[in-house]
């Protein structure tokens, strides 16, 4: 649980974060009634590696809560977060910290993508081409329609370009 004092106010935030673990019995709605003040907004923040951990539980929960006066504003409090939209936030975070956050910014960021938490890096990385490649006219620019099977033919096959052809010069 973490208190904040904004100048509009108390906010709490009940902070649940989960690494590939299940929820127990009404878990989140124990700890919304244990956590949440009436007199201070509350969030209730699910932070987990895939969306469905937590809204598999919610569903749940909710069917057998919603007549229950004690959990009124729950679902509008709730929020999800996964650990790799936390380690695209610190990604995007590196300027103008100080030494101290910035040196656990990066370690937190390692310790991420070591567990499979990678965020975009961009194109950067790759080479650059001396020059555009060759594309004929009248042959396919970047790919041709064949016929794809999964678990049936989706796509037809053709002799003709998918995507842009060339002009006749």
């Amino acid at each position: 649980m973490i208190d904040i004092v904004f100048k509009s106010g108390p906010l709490r935030l009940i902070l649940e974060a989960k690494w590939d673990a299940g929820f127990h019995e009404k878990q989140g709605s124990r700890q919304w009634l244990c956590f949440r003040q009436n007199q201070i907004e509350t969030l209730h923040v699910f932070l987990v590696r895939t969306p469905e951990q937590a809204t598999r539980h919610w569903d749940d929960e909710d069917r057998s809560l919603e007549l229950d006066a004690r959990f009124a504003g729950w679902k509008e409090g709730r929020r999800l977060v996964t650990w790799n939209a936390v380690a695209t936030r610190l990604q995007q975070a590196s300027y103008g910290l100080p030494s101290h956050i910035e040196h656990w910014r990066r370690d937190a960021l390692r310790v991420l993508n070591m567990f499979g938490e990678k965020t975009f890096e961009g194109f950067d990385h790759l080479a650059a081409l001396d020059r555009p490649p060759a594309i004929s006219a009248g042959a396919p620019a970047f790919f041709n329609a064949t016929a794809f099977a999964w678990p049936y033919a989706i796509i037809p096959a053709t002799s003709a370009p998918a995507f842009f052809q060339g002009a006749a010069q």
